[in-house]
Protein backbone atom coordinates (compact mmCIF):
# COMPACT_ATOMS: atom_id res chain seq x y z
CA UNK A 1 0.00 0.00 0.00
CA UNK A 2 2.70 2.42 1.01
CA UNK A 3 4.29 1.36 -2.44
CA UNK A 4 1.26 2.80 -4.12
CA UNK A 5 0.26 5.78 -2.41
CA UNK A 6 4.58 6.78 -3.30
CA UNK A 7 3.84 5.78 -7.23
CA UNK A 8 0.54 7.94 -7.26
CA UNK A 9 2.14 10.62 -5.47
CA UNK A 10 5.28 10.81 -8.09
CA UNK A 11 2.86 10.82 -10.74
CA UNK A 12 1.16 13.63 -9.55
CA UNK A 13 4.41 15.61 -8.85
CA UNK A 14 5.53 14.31 -12.21
CA UNK A 15 2.61 16.00 -13.86
CA UNK A 16 3.20 19.79 -12.26
CA UNK A 17 6.98 19.87 -12.44
CA UNK A 18 6.08 19.59 -16.38
CA UNK A 19 3.23 22.19 -16.32
CA UNK A 20 3.45 24.95 -18.24
CA UNK A 21 1.64 28.16 -17.19
CA UNK A 22 -0.11 30.51 -19.77
CA UNK A 23 -2.19 33.89 -19.97
CA UNK A 24 -5.49 34.40 -21.50
CA UNK A 25 -5.21 38.08 -22.22
CA UNK A 26 -8.53 39.61 -23.20
CA UNK A 27 -9.74 42.96 -24.96
CA UNK A 28 -9.99 44.68 -21.47
CA UNK A 29 -6.12 43.70 -20.70
CA UNK A 30 -5.31 46.52 -23.52
CA UNK A 31 -2.29 46.04 -25.76
CA UNK A 32 0.35 43.85 -23.90
CA UNK A 33 3.76 45.89 -24.75
CA UNK A 34 6.76 43.66 -25.63
CA UNK A 35 8.06 44.24 -22.33
CA UNK A 36 5.41 42.82 -20.68
CA UNK A 37 5.53 40.14 -22.68
CA UNK A 38 9.44 39.50 -22.39
CA UNK A 39 8.70 40.07 -18.21
CA UNK A 40 5.99 36.92 -18.64
CA UNK A 41 8.71 34.54 -19.94
CA UNK A 42 10.84 35.70 -17.58
CA UNK A 43 8.81 34.24 -15.17
CA UNK A 44 8.20 31.33 -16.67
CA UNK A 45 4.93 31.81 -18.42
CA UNK A 46 5.55 29.96 -21.38
CA UNK A 47 2.00 30.49 -23.90
CA UNK A 48 -0.55 32.65 -24.20
CA UNK A 49 -3.62 32.82 -25.85
CA UNK A 50 -5.34 36.21 -27.19
CA UNK A 51 -8.85 37.02 -27.21
CA UNK A 52 -9.95 37.92 -30.56
CA UNK A 53 -13.66 37.63 -30.74
CA UNK A 54 -15.56 38.74 -27.85
CA UNK A 55 -18.59 37.85 -26.75
CA UNK A 56 -20.69 40.80 -27.71
CA UNK A 57 -19.82 40.22 -31.43
CA UNK A 58 -16.95 42.80 -31.28
CA UNK A 59 -13.55 42.55 -32.33
CA UNK A 60 -10.79 42.65 -29.71
CA UNK A 61 -9.07 46.08 -31.27
CA UNK A 62 -5.94 45.30 -29.29
CA UNK A 63 -5.35 41.78 -30.35
CA UNK A 64 -3.39 42.35 -33.33
CA UNK A 65 -0.67 44.75 -31.82
CA UNK A 66 -0.46 42.31 -28.78
CA UNK A 67 -0.17 38.82 -30.88
CA UNK A 68 2.39 41.27 -32.70
CA UNK A 69 4.06 42.15 -29.19
CA UNK A 70 4.13 38.43 -28.03
CA UNK A 71 6.33 37.29 -31.33
CA UNK A 72 9.13 40.18 -30.88
CA UNK A 73 9.23 39.20 -27.23
CA UNK A 74 9.72 35.33 -28.23
CA UNK A 75 6.95 33.54 -27.25
CA UNK A 76 6.59 30.82 -29.93
CA UNK A 77 3.29 29.54 -28.47
CA UNK A 78 0.71 31.74 -29.09
CA UNK A 79 -3.03 30.80 -29.60
CA UNK A 80 -6.45 32.81 -30.06
CA UNK A 81 -10.20 32.53 -29.26
CA UNK A 82 -13.14 33.78 -30.60
CA UNK A 83 -16.28 34.07 -28.01
CA UNK A 84 -18.45 33.62 -30.01
CA UNK A 85 -21.85 35.49 -29.75
CA UNK A 86 -25.00 33.10 -30.37
CA UNK A 87 -27.32 35.91 -31.76
CA UNK A 88 -24.92 37.19 -34.55
CA UNK A 89 -24.21 34.86 -37.79
CA UNK A 90 -20.95 32.77 -36.84
CA UNK A 91 -19.36 32.36 -40.36
CA UNK A 92 -19.07 36.51 -40.74
CA UNK A 93 -17.66 36.46 -36.92
CA UNK A 94 -15.00 34.28 -37.68
CA UNK A 95 -14.16 35.80 -41.01
CA UNK A 96 -14.18 39.21 -39.62
CA UNK A 97 -11.67 38.05 -36.92
CA UNK A 98 -9.44 35.86 -39.10
CA UNK A 99 -9.79 39.10 -41.74
CA UNK A 100 -8.44 41.47 -39.35
CA UNK A 101 -5.46 39.61 -38.24
CA UNK A 102 -4.39 38.90 -41.53
CA UNK A 103 -4.39 42.75 -42.26
CA UNK A 104 -2.70 43.82 -39.85
CA UNK A 105 0.22 41.20 -40.51
CA UNK A 106 -0.65 39.48 -36.94
CA UNK A 107 -0.57 35.88 -37.83
CA UNK A 108 2.00 33.99 -35.56
CA UNK A 109 -0.33 32.07 -33.78
CA UNK A 110 -0.88 28.25 -33.64
CA UNK A 111 -4.38 27.88 -32.70
CA UNK A 112 -7.66 29.33 -33.14
CA UNK A 113 -9.81 28.18 -30.28
CA UNK A 114 -14.21 28.56 -29.92
CA UNK A 115 -15.16 29.60 -26.22
CA UNK A 116 -18.26 28.19 -25.69
CA UNK A 117 -19.78 28.98 -22.52
CA UNK A 118 -23.31 29.34 -21.55
CA UNK A 119 -24.07 33.34 -21.15
CA UNK A 120 -27.36 35.00 -19.41
CA UNK A 121 -27.19 37.50 -22.23
CA UNK A 122 -27.01 35.69 -25.25
CA UNK A 123 -28.08 32.28 -23.90
CA UNK A 124 -27.51 29.16 -26.54
CA UNK A 125 -30.86 27.17 -28.43
CA UNK A 126 -32.39 24.58 -26.49
CA UNK A 127 -32.42 22.67 -29.57
CA UNK A 128 -28.49 21.03 -29.95
CA UNK A 129 -29.18 20.44 -33.73
CA UNK A 130 -28.95 24.66 -33.78
CA UNK A 131 -26.27 24.91 -31.50
CA UNK A 132 -24.63 22.23 -33.52
CA UNK A 133 -25.18 23.80 -37.03
CA UNK A 134 -23.76 27.55 -35.38
CA UNK A 135 -20.52 25.91 -34.58
CA UNK A 136 -20.22 24.25 -37.97
CA UNK A 137 -20.71 27.17 -39.52
CA UNK A 138 -18.19 28.74 -37.36
CA UNK A 139 -15.97 25.75 -38.06
CA UNK A 140 -16.17 25.75 -41.84
CA UNK A 141 -15.53 29.55 -41.91
CA UNK A 142 -12.31 29.15 -39.94
CA UNK A 143 -11.32 26.12 -42.50
CA UNK A 144 -10.88 28.94 -44.81
CA UNK A 145 -8.06 30.28 -43.19
CA UNK A 146 -6.44 27.09 -41.53
CA UNK A 147 -6.16 23.30 -41.19
CA UNK A 148 -8.67 21.08 -39.17
CA UNK A 149 -5.56 20.29 -36.88
CA UNK A 150 -5.68 23.91 -35.97
CA UNK A 151 -8.87 24.45 -34.47
CA UNK A 152 -10.11 23.63 -31.29
CA UNK A 153 -13.01 24.23 -29.09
Amino acid sequence: MKSLVLIVCFFLLHGFVFAKIGVDIAWFNSIIPVSTAQCFLKNNVSFAIVEVGRSNGLLNINASQTIINLQQAGFNDVDIYIYPKVAANPMYQVFAALFYLNSSNATAYNKIWFDIEEDSRDPWNTSCAVNIAFLTAAIQEALNWVTKDKIGI
